[in-house]
This record gives C-alpha cells, sequence and structure tokens, in this order.
C-alpha cells in the first residue's frame, strides 16, 4: 500500500501499527519503513493495539499532524479514515486514501 501511495504522487504517507511487543506490529512498522527508505518520517506512525478505540484514538492524533496522505492497515485497527477526517473540530488539509474497509 505505501509502494501504491508513492507511485500515486502522494509524499506524506502515515501508518498505525500493532502493538510494538508484538510480532505483527512490529512487522508493520519494519514493512512500512521498507518501502518508505529516505522518505521514512517517524512522526508518521502510530502504535495502536488493534481495537478500534485505539485506532481512532491513532488516526486522530496523525490527523491533528494535518496528513496528506493516511493509511490504516486491516479493520478494525484503522477504523473509518474517512470518518475521522471528517469528524467535527478536526482540520485537514485533504485526505486522499482510505483502505481497509
Amino acid at each position: 500500500m505505501v509502494g501504491y501511495l508513492r507511485s500515486a504522487g502522494r509524499t506524506r504517507i502515515a501508518t498505525i501499527t500493532g502493538p510494538l511487543d508484538t510480532s505483527g506490529g512490529r512487522g508493520r512498522l519494519e514493512g512500512y519503513r521498507d518501502v518508505a527508505g529516505a522518505a521514512f518520517d517517524e512522526s508518521l506512525t502510530e502504535e495502536g493495539d488493534y481495537s478500534q478505540g485505539s485506532g481512532e484514538s491513532a488516526m486522530t492524533s496523525l490527523l491533528q499532524r494535518l496528513l496528506l496522505a493516511a493509511i490504516g492497515g486491516e479493520q478494525p485497527l484503522g477504523g473509518d479514515l474517512a470518518y475521522r477526517a471528517r469528524a467535527p473540530g478536526e482540520r485537514v488539509t485533504r485526505v486522499t486514501t482510505k483502505y481497509g474497509s
């Protein structure tokens, strides 16, 4: 997914990992870091615990950093990215990609 977003011209791509004390969480972060390469920016990563609530919280944190593109992985971790982008009080320049639902 990160490679696809980059090939589509996206430059600021975020990810929500799973818990970093699990192989799945570490795998998501390592895969994201590998594909991002020199563009890797730790401020575009958030850790979740695979629950809807943690996905929403992580996405809110990312959106507060005014992301231009975001990925959230599989449901329910990523939640409904379009919903989070349009939540009252959220300021987002644009959310370009929804993935996972």
